[in-house]
């Protein structure tokens, strides 16, 4: 049993896969169990996005959503410049002299092994449809090594979103309709940061 702390996210599913993981050469079915968490991962880490990009105004009907297709064009239909906004984000934390970068995640590649995964979670039809058969189970553990990299990668990296003043808004929509350079964005950024500690005690 699951117990529900604050800390009740992506990376919660993301661990238990894991500590799966380590049990999956003395019994294989743990598989089954893996690809279960990876796909809650999958739901809570795109509903997290969704939240970001909503500002945590998430609406009745869009917490109703759980699966990845649904939620991937949710994000974009909340936020049609996700990944442009997202590059800003990048650009900003460069002129703030932090290293660490938000990863777009790639919502086609979450989709594609939400599914794959789904595939195993129902009850085979037939032999070679389950992990008694060499070559389904060869493709199950692939699928599995592919979510964990895809996964991790996202996971290791930071998440968030920001608030934009009058200003920031203003660059932020000269950006996105490319009415600005990165490297003139880069100088606005850091002449607007610079204007900032001046006026800070």
């Amino acid at each position: 049993m699951y117990k529900l702390k604050n800390e009740f996210n992506a990376d919660l599913h993301f661990q238990n896969a894991l500590k799966k993981l380590d049990e999956f050469n003395n019994a294989k079915e743990k598989l089954y169990y893996i690809a279960l968490d990876y796909r809650f991962c999958i739901e809570r880490l795109l509903f997290e996005y969704l939240a970001l990009v909503k500002n945590s105004q998430v609406s009745k009907t869009l917490q109703k959503l759980y699966r990845a297709n649904d939620l991937s064009k949710a994000i974009i239909k909340a936020e049609p410049n996700f990944f442009k906004k997202i590059e800003f984000v990048n650009i900003h934390l460069e002129c703030l002299g932090i290293k660490e970068k938000v990863i777009p995640p790639n919502l086609e590649k979450l989709t594609k092994i939400y599914s794959g995964l789904n595939n195993y979670l129902h009850a085979p039809k037939r032999v070679d449809q389950s992990i008694a058969d060499s070559k389904a189970l060869c493709k199950f553990i692939d699928l599995i090594d592919f979510a964990t990299d895809t996964l991790r990668e996202l996971l290791s990296h930071p998440r968030g979103n920001i608030q934009l003043n009058d200003k920031g808004l203003e660059l932020f929509e000269k950006f996105v309709n490319d009415k600005i350079t990165k490297e003139e964005l880069i100088k606005d950024i850091q002449k607007e940061l610079a204007n900032y500690y001046k006026k800070s005690p």
